[in-house]
């Protein structure tokens, strides 16, 4: 069995019927949720189907990061690399795997 800690730094809290953790030194204008409706390249980085996604709008793209873009029909979409044709909307900062 894994060893885990109880954590009284990240306390936690829900904001507008989203679960999440306080503590956090984020404005939350820059923050958005969503959640993974399908997953089939990110499995390795723990990102399964109904995942929450939390994702800060003021960190500029990084290559290699899990960043979020925007499609040109509205569809947000998870990936490493940029592509032209869509548009970066911010960077994960972190995930949430529901189980129930």
């Amino acid at each position: 069995m894994n060893r885990v800690m109880l954590s009284g730094r990240h306390e936690p809290c829900i904001r507008e019927g989203v679960v999440g953790c306080d503590g956090y030194a984020y404005k939350f204008d820059c923050l958005y949720c969503l959640i993974v409706s399908e997953s089939r390249s990110h499995v390795n980085d723990g990102i399964v189907e109904n995942s929450i996604i939390y994702v800060d709008s003021s960190i500029p793209y990084e290559k290699d990061r899990l960043n979020i873009f925007v499609n040109d029909m509205g569809e947000f979409e998870l990936s490493a690399n940029r592509e032209n044709d869509k548009d970066y909307s911010g960077r994960v900062i972190m995930t949430i795997n529901q189980y129930d």
